[in-house]
């Protein structure tokens, strides 16, 4: 969560907002912002994802610690954001997007 508030106060335009405000945006949008960050680390249906140097977080083990239905849904969505084929600087301006479409959808 630090990463992603961190990372939001540094989108332009956001500086103007409040950490309140901010901070609200994030709590109500960290999942979906935690998916888009990830999804450049599935590939050919495995993610690529280590806790440590040692600890390679798979599908297998994801699904184990949350479930299939959130897993299958999660991978769902990574593939589709991974076939729109956006670049860094796309992904960088769809987030912000992302957080305050949902954001007048609550």
């Amino acid at each position: 969560l630090n990463l992603i508030t961190t990372y939001t106060f540094q989108i332009p335009g956001f500086d103007i907002l409040t950490k309140n405000e901010i901070f609200t945006l994030i709590k109500k949008n960290a999942f979906a912002v935690h998916l888009l960050k990830l999804a450049p680390l599935l590939i050919d249906k495995e993610f690529y994802l280590f806790l440590s140097s040692d600890i390679h977080f798979t599908i297998n083990l994801m699904t184990k610690a949350f479930g299939p239905l959130i897993i299958e849904k999660s991978l769902n969505f990574y593939k589709t954001i991974n076939n729109t084929q956006m670049t860094q600087r796309e992904l960088a301006l769809f987030i912000p997007y992302l957080m305050l479409i949902t954001s007048k959808l609550n």
